[in-house]
């Protein structure tokens, strides 16, 4: 979907043959290491970041609507996936 976004004339020249999912998009992820304060801060501007006109547009060349917390199970397909590829 995003590439026939990105140039509309590929989708004829593109035949899609299987859909999986859904999935959650890669993570946001750190440092555990990292100063709490800082990833506190990070946390805070990734989670607002469609609150503000720049974040927008930011959101937008991304394709995203808005980060938001989610739980680690979220990504248990990817995990069976790897899984069964054993991995």
């Amino acid at each position: 979907d995003q590439l026939i976004d990105a140039n509309p004339d590929l989708a004829d020249k593109t035949k899609i043959i299987d859909r999986w999912g859904p999935y959650g998009i890669p993570p946001v992820v750190i440092n555990p290491a990292m100063d709490s304060q800082l990833r506190q801060e990070l946390q805070e501007l990734f989670l607002n970041l469609h609150s503000f006109d720049e974040g927008v547009s930011v959101l937008n060349n991304l394709e995203i609507d808005k980060f938001v917390l989610v739980p680690d199970d979220i990504y248990g397909s990817i995990r069976e996936m790897k899984r069964q590829l054993g991995e």
